[in-house]
Order: C-alpha cells, then sequence, then structure tokens
C-alpha cells in the first residue's frame, strides 16, 4: 500500500533526490508484477497488433520493391537489352561456381545465393523491351505507393482504435483502484497530481503505442529490408549501411535516456499546472473576496514558466536528433558515392545497381532517423508508463480480512476498547479511548479544534485502522467485518457538505439512484428543505452548480439531511453538521436532526453545545483523551471542563 507523497514515493524506489533524476532510470516499471498488470491490458489486442505488425512488413517489403523498381527504371537508360541480358547470363554463370566447387565455404554458398537471386531476377526482367520495362516500372511505382500509403491508413487506424481501447480499460481500473485507496493516501496527494496520471499519462502511454506499432517496427523493418537490398546489389556495401546505422543511432539512444529524465520531471510539473488551475478555480468566492487575483496570476504564471522552460528542455534535446542522424548519414552516403562512383568509372559496378545502392542507403538513413524520432517519444511515454505504473503499485490500506464477516444488520452496540491512532507515527490523534454506545442512544463528542473528536467518527466509519485497541460493533472488530457491509449501516452527515453537479433531486439520491421522485420528497419534506427547493427555477430537477454553489450553507445542509434521511440506516453520524449555519438555518436544520435521529443509534461530533443537551451520553475530549463523561446535567454538575465551554457559548451569545 502507498499512503505518501507519490513523487516522493518515486524519488525513494529510485534512489534519487527530487531535484535530480538520473538518466536512463527504468523507474517502477521494472517490477515484474507491474510489468505483467501493464502488458495485460494489451493482451485482448494481440490480434490487432499481430495484423499491423504484418502491415509493418509490408510497408517495408513496399519500400524495397520500390528500389527495384527504381533500378528498372534505370536498366533500360542507361544500358542496352543485349547488353543487360549478356551481363545476366554471365553473373548467375559466375556465380554458381563458388556453389559448384569442392567444399565451398559458408561464405562462398552464401555469396552464390545472393548472386543468384540477383541474376533471376534480373533475367528475367531483361527480357522485356527497354520501352515495356519502363512503362513497367513506371506504372508498378504508382500502384505501390498508392497500396502502401493504403497500408499505412489502415495500419494508423487499427492501432489507433487498439490504443484507445487499451487507455479506456486502463484509465477505468485506475479510477476504480484510486477510489478504493485510503484516506490517508488522498491526504498526501492532491487530485491534480492523480488526474494528471490518469489523463495526460495515459494519453501519452496510448500514443506510445501507436508508436511503437506503425512507426517503430516499420522503420525497422525497413532498415532491415534495405540492408538486404544492398547486399543483394551491392555485396560489400551492406558493411558501410550496418556501421552506419549503428553509428547514427548510438547517440540517438543516449539523447533518449536524457529526454526522459527530463519528461519525468515535465510531468510533475503538468500536474502542479493542474493543481494551481483547479484550486484557483474552486476557490474563486475567496480570490475575489481577498482581491487575490494578481496574486493567483502570479503563482500561475510562474508554475506555467517552469513547465514551459522544462518543455523547452525537452524540445531541444529532441531537436538535436534529427540533424545527428542527417549528418552521420551524409558523411557515410558521400564516403560510399566516392568509392562506389570509382568502381562504376573502372567499370566493376553498373550505373544502375549504384545508383539504386545509393537510394537505399538515403532510405535507412531516413528510416533511422525516423527510428531516432519514435524512440525520443518512446523516453516520453515510458516516463508517463512510469507514473501510471507507480499509481498501479498501490493497493488500499482498508481492504476486508481474508475470511470477513457480513454485518447483516446492526443489532447490539459501538465500543472502543482502549484505541490509540496516530496520523503520523509519534504522534497520537486518540488515546486509549473507551467508548460503549447502546443502540437507539446518541453519543455527543465534545472538545476543542484538534482534540480527535473528527477522528472517532472515521475510526468507526473505518476510513482508517487503529494503532492499538478495538471498534467493534456488535462485539466484532470491525476489521473482521466486509467494509461494504459495515458502511451499508451507516449514514454520516458532515460540516462541510457535499453536493455534486446535477439536479437537487439527483443529489439527495445519491445513495439510492433507483430511489422515486415521491421518496425523493418524503424525505425533503421530513428534512425541512421541500419547502425552498419548490420555489427553485425547475423545482427538483433546478441544477446545483459545482459543489452546491448556486445554494445557501442551509439549503445545502438540509439536502445533505434530506440524502441521509432517504439512505435509513440503522447507525448515524453527525459530523458538527450544523457548526457552520446562521441562528436561523441551525434552528431548521436541528429540527431536520432530530427528526433524522429518532430511532437510530448516533455519534455526534459538536462544536454547539446547545445542540446535544439531550444526548444520552457527552465525552469531553482534549488532547486525544476523554477527561470528561455523562450527561449534560451530569458534567455542569462538576463544573469543569464541559461546564466552562458551555459558559463560554453561553456568553458569546
Amino acid at each position: 500500500m502507498i499512503l505518501e507523497d507519490l513523487d516522493q514515493l518515486e524519488d525513494r524506489r529510485h534512489g534519487r533526490k527530487a531535484d535530480k533524476v538520473p538518466e536512463g532510470d527504468r523507474g517502477t516499471i521494472r517490477d515484474p508484477k507491474i510489468t505483467r498488470q501493464l502488458t495485460s491490458y494489451v493482451k485482448p489486442h494481440l490480434p490487432a497488433m499481430s495484423v499491423a505488425l504484418l502491415m509493418s512488413l509490408f510497408s517495408a517489403f513496399a519500400k524495397v520493391s520500390y528500389l527495384y523498381l527504381m533500378m528498372g527504371i534505370l536498366k533500360p537508360l542507361f544500358e542496352g537489352r543485349a547488353a543487360a541480358l549478356a551481363e545476366t547470363y554471365q553473373r548467375v554463370a559466375l556465380d554458381l561456381l563458388p556453389a559448384i566447387r569442392p567444399e565451398p565455404t559458408q561464405l562462398q554458398m552464401l555469396e552464390s545465393i545472393r548472386s543468384m537471386v540477383a541474376g533471376l531476377f534480373h533475367l528475367g526482367w531483361n527480357t522485356l523491351e527497354p520501352l515495356s520495362q519502363l512503362k513497367t516500372a513506371a506504372f508498378l511505382v504508382v500502384v505501390l505507393v498508392i497500396l502502401e500509403q493504403g497500408n499505412k491508413y489502415g495500419q494508423r487506424l487499427l492501432m489507433r482504435a487498439v490504443a484507445l481501447n487499451v487507455v479506456r480499460d486502463m484509465r477505468i481500473d485506475l479510477f476504480s483502484k484510486v477510489m478504493n485507496l485510503s484516506m490517508r493516501f488522498f491526504h498526501a496527494n492532491n487530485s491534480s497530481k492523480l488526474l494528471s496520471r490518469i489523463t495526460s499519462d495515459l494519453n501519452k502511454l496510448g500514443n506510445l503505442l501507436v508508436d511503437i506499432m506503425v512507426h517503430w517496427f516499420t522503420d525497422l523493418f525497413t532498415v532491415t529490408a534495405s540492408m538486404l537490398f544492398i547486399w543483394t546489389e551491392g555485396g560489400p556495401a551492406v558493411l558501410l549501411g550496418m556501421l552506419l546505422a549503428a553509428v547514427s543511432f548510438a547517440p540517438v539512444q543516449q539523447l533518449g535516456r536524457r529526454i526522459r529524465s527530463r519528461e519525468q520531471k515535465n510531468n510533475r510539473k503538468m500536474a502542479e499546472l493542474f493543481h494551481s488551475v483547479s484550486e484557483s478555480f474552486g476557490a474563486q468566492k475567496i480570490v475575489k473576496a481577498f482581491g487575490a487575483q494578481g496574486h493567483e496570476k502570479t503563482r500561475f504564471v510562474e508554475v506555467n514558466r517552469q513547465y514551459t522552460v522544462g518543455r523547452m528542455k525537452s524540445a531541444e534535446l529532441s531537436a538535436r536528433t534529427e540533424p545527428m542522424v542527417e549528418i552521420l548519414g551524409a558523411i557515410g552516403i558521400a564516403a560510399f558515392l566516392f568509392l562506389g562512383g570509382r568502381s562504376v568509372l573502372d567499370g566493376s559496378w553498373s550505373g544502375p545497381a549504384f545508383f539504386t545502392v545509393v537510394l537505399a542507403l538515403s532510405q535507412s538513413v531516413a528510416s533511422i532517423r525516423r527510428l531516432g524520432d519514435t524512440s525520443t517519444k518512446f523516453q516520453r511515454g515510458m516516463s508517463s508508463a512510469d507514473r501510471v505504473a507507480t499509481l498501479l503499485y498501490c493497493s488500499p490500506e482498508i481492504v476486508d480480512a481474508p475470511e470477513a464477516r457480513v454485518l447483516d444488520r446492526f443489532e447490539q452496540s459501538i465500543n472502543f476498547k482502549n484505541v490509540t491512532y496516530s496520523h503520523d507515527p509519534g504522534r497520537p490523534v486518540l488515546r486509549n479511548i473507551d467508548i460503549h454506545l447502546p443502540k437507539g442512544q446518541t453519543l455527543a463528542l465534545v472538545g476543542h479544534t484538534g482534540s480527535g473528536k473528527s477522528t472517532v467518527g472515521d475510526l468507526l466509519m473505518r476510513f482508517y485502522d487503529v494503532d492499538e485497541g478495538a471498534v467493534q460493533i456488535d462485539g466484532t472488530d470491525v476489521r473482521q467485518l466486509s467494509v461494504a457491509s459495515m458502511r451499508n449501516q451507516m449514514a454520516m452527515v458532515t460540516q462541510e457538505t457535499v453536493l455534486f453537479e446535477g439536479t437537487i433531486a439527483s443529489n439527495i439520491a445519491y445513495a439510492m439512484p433507483d430511489a422515486t421522485p415521491e421518496d425523493i420528497e418524503r424525505v425533503a419534506i421530513a428534512a425541512h428543505a421541500h419547502d425552498f427547493i419548490v420555489t427553485q427555477s425547475d423545482g427538483y430537477n433546478t441544477r446545483v452548480g459545482e459543489r452546491g454553489a448556486t445554494l445557501s450553507g442551509g439549503e445545502r445542509q438540509r439536502i445533505a439531511i434530506a440524502r441521509a434521511l432517504l439512505r435509513d440506516k440503522p447507525i448515524l453520524i453527525l459530523d458538527e453538521a450544523t457548526s457552520a449555519l446562521d441562528t436561523k438555518s441551525e434552528q431548521i436544520v436541528q429540527e431536520a436532526i432530530e427528526l433524522l435521529k429518532k430511532g437510530r443509534t448516533t455519534l455526534i461530533i459538536a462544536h454547539r453545545l446547545s445542540t446535544i443537551r439531550e444526548a444520552d451520553q457527552i465525552l469531553v475530549l482534549n488532547q486525544g483523551k476523554i477527561v470528561e463523561r455523562g450527561t449534560h446535567r451530569e458534567l455542569m454538575a462538576l463544573d469543569n471542563v464541559y461546564a466552562g465551554m458551555v459558559q463560554i457559548q453561553s456568553s458569546e451569545h
């Protein structure tokens, strides 16, 4: 499980500092489990990818066929038919000699096969009239180009469909995984950091799949096929071609590793950019109230500048690839032009063969350049793959025990047995807490900010697990209960009411999407929300805006209470449900809460003590410990901490 900042985790796993990323780091995907998990998304699409691979082979075949056709065009222009036929017969005869020698060497046999293949092709071709050769070759060039481009079009569509489906499946699984991670994980990682992985990084991963299958394999096969052509037509010249390929691609690989390191930093800056925008847009009331538009713009400009600088550095590294390959390729081709040209001049090599081998070398250089560009994209994609893999590496902290029991119905009591809990090691939020809440009773928790009140509710909902002791429902440790069945016995209303983009009706029915309009209206009436809802422009179909921005605090809270009423669960947790309301709204909401509490076992986390006078038990917390317990009258009679808090609040009103 992961309970820390994802960026810090990546730094620690790779043995690096946050501001320095080692070049060539392979990252989280070195983990075999993660590698299998990533590749599992591709397996269903292997048939389509196999077709794409065959299409890459066809593209390479088409490019080599183009070279042969060019030779077919050049032959009749440079040589007469009779001379070409005589040369062909002579080549075939001479090339058979090594093969018929006693015990020919493997190299002699290989050279014989090469020359025989080329000779037989030339023999068949040279039986045609020169004009027929020219017409046939020109026609086939056009046909070949049409077939090749049609093949590329189909291949791109096929692999784009595969990539989109893979990304779709991964995005769904990542979203599901994140939704099941613990609250402590979300405390350590802001939503923008997760959003960038599920959107931007996954898109780059999809592009990586397309680039590999469409471009990388096509160009790799093209270089290989070009080398075979050079071997059949130029013999030893293939050694120059192979040397050219190796020398051209080596620096590209080195640049690729540096680009990947840079892209890892750029991806983090993109997440910071998301966070800056999201935070500024989501807090517009505060921004405008404090006149902080300039401050927010300055903050955004700086983050945007850092991201742009990083992208420029990455672009500068990428821009080196093409000139480097082109220069090295030009040097190699120039050397070949000089050496091969001498062979043509002294008559040991035909002009058409020489020119087509030059074309093959040029084609190889172009393919190597594209391989370099694809290698750059590959490194960018692998950087994103590493970030996605880190998220896949996460596992939930709160999970069901191997033989977890299903809690069908809450029957008896809730108990905290000597519970100690810390958000951070060595800094306990709760210390040795003992609570007994029988079914049907109301328990209130009070205390100053930071005393641990809300943590009690979070532990009961099992948002966290205790460090020591146990939280029990009906005598069973919640860690031995199914999380889903346990939470299915509870409803919660918090101080910060969360409403979702949609209608009032959809927000009330959030926990019960199949609720009827009659059910929704019934609970809205009970929560004292119906009267204000019907005055809205579209009644229950009125859209509430992002986070319920079009409604007042009291209206949002009453919708939350209606939602809890519709859920209709035996255990109710009220976490400072009225503390943010004005007196009038509090009175209305409190009446709704009293109705909500009827027949339920209720845990109230209270700030306003006037709302808990009738509670069956009141516990006073201070620095994570229970310092007083009793009813309102009993605690007032003690005239200690609780009585002092009541007196202070009474004087404020």
